[in-house]
């Protein structure tokens, strides 16, 4: 959200309903009773031929490029992804209409009971870019505390400096895209490669969207020793990892 990503047009339509000004903030903070009837947060509506509607909530408070009345091209930019509405993580909520009745693009004749089909409504480039991936790194790295979501998301943590004498060292990594079962384990390491702390996780009950995942251990009496602190990060399935990651912190001599 803070790079500034652009939410465009689907196809060519007419803007027949605009909001913009409502704050970029989690609904974790703000609450759901002060967004009541402003769910969709900063959103575009546009009217399409033959029927069709198209709908853009959660854009970024100030970033709406179009007004009411106003027709506008397919791949035409009518705002940017934000956090206003009703949402807990920055992204477009798109719904697509037709006749009044809300379509998956993705799979708009899918028989009921079933979560796709073979046919879409995206153009074949469209639709290779909007293939869907599974458990995709948002961010990790270090602190001295464990953390809430809020401090992942609000880019607090970029510039969050470590010290031999913090109270904890906390590993944490934030994924999205996790599937039901899997299994995520991080392992901290001392500079002698010994293990300090790992999870132990059950497997995820159901997908999500996000998922934070943590370990720490405090700050020995005789402060953190010099060197390289290393964690191994991964996801497992039916027993085979399906994906890793390893980062590092280390800690210098004082001066």
């Amino acid at each position: 959200m803070r790079a500034g990503v652009a939410v465009l047009a689907v196809a060519d339509g007419k803007v027949t309903g605009v909001r913009d000004g409502e704050k970029d903030i989690s609904i974790r903070v703000i609450g759901k009773a002060a967004i009541a009837g402003r769910e969709c947060g900063n959103g575009v509506f546009l009217r399409h031929p033959h029927g069709w509607d198209t709908q853009y909530c959660h854009l970024a408070s100030g970033s709406v490029s179009v007004s009411k009345g106003q027709h506008v091209k397919r791949g035409q930019v009518l705002g940017k992804v934000g956090l206003s509405g009703a949402t807990e993580f920055p992204h477009l909520h798109l719904t697509v209409r037709h006749n009044g009745n809300i379509v998956d693009p993705f799979s708009p004749k899918a028989q009921s009971g079933q979560c796709g089909s073979k046919q879409s409504l995206w153009d074949d480039v469209t639709a290779k870019v909007l293939a869907y991936r599974t458990r995709i790194l948002l961010n990790l790295g270090f602190a001295d505390r464990i953390l809430s979501m809020d401090d992942v998301e609000n880019g607090g943590l970029e510039n969050f400096a470590l010290t031999a004498d913090s109270p904890a060292l906390v590993a944490h990594v934030r994924m999205i895209g996790l599937e039901g079962g899997d299994i995520l384990k991080l392992v901290l390491r001392d500079p002698d490669g010994a293990i300090l702390v790992q999870s132990n996780l059950k497997p995820l009950d159901r997908a999500k969207a996000q998922f934070l995942t943590q370990i720490g251990r405090k700050r020995p009496a005789t402060g953190w020793a010099q060197g390289r602190y290393e964690v191994d990060y991964s996801v497992i399935r039916e027993g085979e990892s399906v994906f890793e990651e390893r980062f590092a912190i280390t800690f210098q001599p004082s001066l």
